[in-house]
């Protein structure tokens, strides 16, 4: 079964394009990454004492299913 999951894997990652901004789900791509860079902008704007807005969108919520 397994290998008929990787063929599969592989023909959609080949059909499907993953910007490079996409984080988790994808080999060696994890969030560990991510979250210190906005540890380190967070950190960088509250010295300056400047307003920092975050915003995070769950696109599987925010596009319809088939």
């Amino acid at each position: 079964m397994k290998i008929l999951e990787r063929i599969l894997e592989k023909l959609i990652r080949g059909m499907v394009n993953i910007s490079k901004m996409q984080f988790g789900f994808i080999p060696s791509s994890g969030t560990i990454n991510p979250i210190f860079i906005l540890q380190h902008l967070q950190e960088r704007y509250m010295a300056k004492n400047t307003t920092l807005y975050f915003c995070f969108i769950d696109l599987e919520k925010a596009s319809d299913r088939v």
